[in-house]
């Protein structure tokens, strides 16, 4: 008796093993499967990417007390001042858990949250590939994609209402005044 299920045809018949070298044969072929996914594994490479040292090598760089780069330097490798980039970081922190410390399948310590934010606004600041910051941020390309796609998200959802909105008539007439008071220009 046939069934058809779209365009694929189900035959509904009982099975008989017609000896016992037909589990032989399937046996055969799962062993098969299993040393070739085996050999696939075994030719990948392993980093063991040490996420602590990252951590303090750029809680050193930029964030502490007396960081080793002044401001300035600060903003020409982020293309935006510390304290924003720290205020980005806590409102993300605060509302998503995948900002949040915490513990993998491993009981690794996941990435902080200054490490993906630095990662990704990194990598939006200078249009660089997600994996040009695996030295220095101990960070696997994969990770580093992921950063950006969630970062990007949840910038869109954090700050939505506020900066990503049709600017009103006060908000034009606010950045005329700025644009006059910095480049001097005066009404005449």
């Amino acid at each position: 008796m046939e069934k058809r299920i779209g365009s694929t045809t189900l035959i509904d018949e009982p099975f008989e093993w017609s000896d016992d070298n037909s589990l032989d044969v399937f046996a055969a072929a799962i062993e098969e499967a299993d040393a070739e996914s085996s050999t696939t594994w075994s030719r990948c490479k392993v980093v063991n990417h040490d996420r602590w040292t990252a951590s303090q090598r750029l809680h050193g760089g930029f964030f502490c007390v007396e960081p080793k780069y002044d401001s300035d330097f600060f903003e020409g490798r982020y293309r935006m001042p510390k304290y924003l980039v720290l205020k980005i970081v806590r409102d993300l922190k605060s509302r998503y858990s995948y900002f949040r410390e915490s513990y993998d399948a491993r009981q690794t310590k996941s990435f902080i949250a200054i490490q993906k934010c630095t990662s990704v606004i990194r990598q939006l600041a200078t249009d660089n590939p997600p994996d040009e910051y695996d030295e220095y941020l101990e960070m696997a390309q994969r990770t580093s994609h992921e950063c950006l796609h969630l970062f990007c998200d949840a910038i869109v959802q954090t700050y939505d209402t506020e900066f990503l909105r049709r600017p009103t008539t006060h908000d034009i007439l606010r950045l005329y005044e700025a644009h006059e008071e910095r480049h001097h220009i005066r009404d005449a």
